[in-house]
């Protein structure tokens, strides 16, 4: 019987106690993905020609009426042709650019205004 009884004393103090340990849980969030840059494309109107410069978003397709190909320098009025910007300008438009009419005085203005206003005026007569 004292066997029995040391037995069930010695059940007693066993501890009981849940030993499992919790270890904190890390969410996993998706990695950041690096930005894919913007791209720099240079937009044409329905004929040819430049009208503006934009960027798109690296991860979208590029426009139809945008290229990412170059303007070359010096060019007056770009329009892109077959694939590849020309120079369109005209001589006479160059010509302007290059010599540009000097501004009228206030006298010479003021006459021409006058030649046109007799003219609407009395045109008829």
């Amino acid at each position: 019987m004292m066997e029995e009884l040391n037995q069930e004393t010695i059940e007693e103090e066993v501890p009981t106690e849940d030993t499992t340990v919790e270890h904190p849980v890390e969410e996993i969030s998706e990695p950041e993905l690096p930005r894919i840059p913007d791209i720099l494309v240079h937009r044409f109107d329905d004929n040819g020609f430049y009208m503006e410069d934009l960027f798109v978003p690296g991860d979208q397709p590029i426009p139809s009426d945008c290229t990412t190909l170059p303007l070359p320098q010096p060019i007056y009025k770009p329009q892109f042709v077959n694939g590849q910007w020309i120079d369109a300008i005209t001589e006479e438009e160059l010509e302007a650019i290059k010599n540009p009419k000097p501004n009228l005085t206030l006298e010479e203005r003021v006459k021409q205004l006058e030649a046109v206003v007799n003219s609407m005026l009395l045109g008829g007569i």
